[in-house]
């Protein structure tokens, strides 16, 4: 079957199983938030104004950035359908992005790649009406304009335009996106001990776009808020052992592929299945090192670039968040706080794992692993309340 086949594939049964569980899910992935995401996209659709009921309360909507209200507010104007679907659609037209992305750089093996898409912990993110998903796609594409940018000199100017819109959007999602202008300033020193001045005229030039548009912004969540940050920030003022503790088990949630796992709460389900996976990874690490030669297959060359950049970018925003999280108070450590780093993460395993000098080891674990994305995904479909929801209606 060919590659764009079977992505295309994956990508219809994605959008099934997310907008399935949201169907039959009660609060149908909503939060709090997702009411202020899903209202201020209403009335951007409505009125155009920012200005929305919630709680009998008129909010005017700064605590977060305003991209993915007006992402929804699009859909809803185009579609003529509610923000709820909407806020669900652009999350999957995030997804469909970041499939063309994969398959840009991954043509050969792009339905490898985007499995990670199935792991139970990024479904939640793209089921929940939150930016978080579009954000993780956000960093994505920027790391794969700052790969060209570096590596494809005769088309600098190009890139830095789109490393420009990246950061911007990735902040308009998120205000933790600024973090990506730290990102390229490591870059822009490299260039400054190298002498490369163009490249260093262009990085300044980003810099000085994405302050620009930053200090403007800030100043209008200011007039409308009183607070530059949208609304009060506060140190945070839990242990040090709390969070950590937190961490930890949210990192272990974040290598469970299947179903969310918590080794403090005998969940037998989730125990079952983390140890199944156990197994299977343990029997993929015995494939691997069966293979001859394996030390040589693995060093990294030059074709791992791309791959390599995502994990930079992905570790990243994973040492940023957390040393953020430890200084700041805002949502404790979870799911929704660590998997835009997962998800990067694993698609730099998978696309270091899908370079052609690597075949040997791939097609010795690629099975079990597919298998592995696959269970999860069905998992993920809600089969007792979806047939709870179907049986409802004889």
């Amino acid at each position: 079957m060919r590659e764009s086949v079977k992505l295309l594939l994956l990508f219809l049964a994605l959008s099934l199983v997310i907008l399935v569980r949201v169907a039959v899910e009660e609060n149908g992935y909503t939060t709090p938030d997702s009411s202020h995401y899903a209202g201020a996209g209403q009335a951007l659709a409505d009125t155009g104004q920012l200005v929305h009921i919630n709680g009998g309360k008129t909010i005017v909507f700064t605590i977060w950035p305003l991209g993915y209200p007006l992402s929804i507010a699009t859909v809803a104007k185009l579609t003529g359908i509610s923000a709820f679907w909407s806020a669900k659609l652009v999350n999957l037209a995030w997804i469909g992005f970041s499939f063309l992305l994969i398959r840009k750089l991954f043509p050969k093996q792009a339905f490898w790649v985007a499995l990670v898409f199935c792991m139970h912990s990024l479904l939640d993110i793209f089921s929940f009406t939150w930016s978080e998903g579009g954000f993780t796609v956000i960093m994505l594409w920027f790391a794969v304009a700052l790969h060209h940018f570096l590596y494809r000199p005769e088309q600098r100017v190009e890139w830095a335009f789109q490393l420009l819109f990246a950061i911007l959007s990735a902040f308009l999602y998120r205000y933790f996106g600024g973090f990506l202008l730290g990102v390229l300033s490591l870059f822009g020193v490299y260039f400054l001990l190298k002498r490369n001045w163009k490249e260093v005229g262009l990085l300044l030039g980003i810099a000085a776009g994405v302050l620009g548009f930053v200090t403007c912004y800030v100043w209008f969540v200011k007039q409308h808020s009183g607070y530059y940050g949208g609304t009060t920030r506060f140190y945070a003022d839990e242990p040090f052992l709390l969070l950590l503790k937190n961490l930890l088990l949210t990192q272990v949630n974040e290598f469970a592929v299947i179903r969310h796992f918590n080794p403090l709460v005998l969940d037998y389900a989730s125990w079952a299945l983390f140890g199944f996976q156990l197994v299977v990874l343990g029997f993929v690490l015995w494939r691997v090192y069966q293979v001859p030669q394996v030390k040589g297959l693995l060093a990294p060359t030059l074709q791992d670039s791309v791959a390599l950049i995502i994990g930079l970018v992905g570790l990243s925003y994973w040492l940023t968040m957390v040393i953020m999280r430890f200084l700041m108070k805002f949502d404790m450590f979870d799911f929704r706080l660590i998997s835009p780093s997962t998800l990067l993460f694993l698609l730099a395993l998978h696309g270091y794992l899908a370079a052609e000098k690597r075949a040997p080891i791939l097609q010795r674990i690629q099975g079990p692993i597919t298998m592995l994305y696959l269970l999860a995904l069905a998992h993920g479909l809600y089969k007792k309340t979806l047939l709870q929801q179907v049986l409802s209606y004889f």
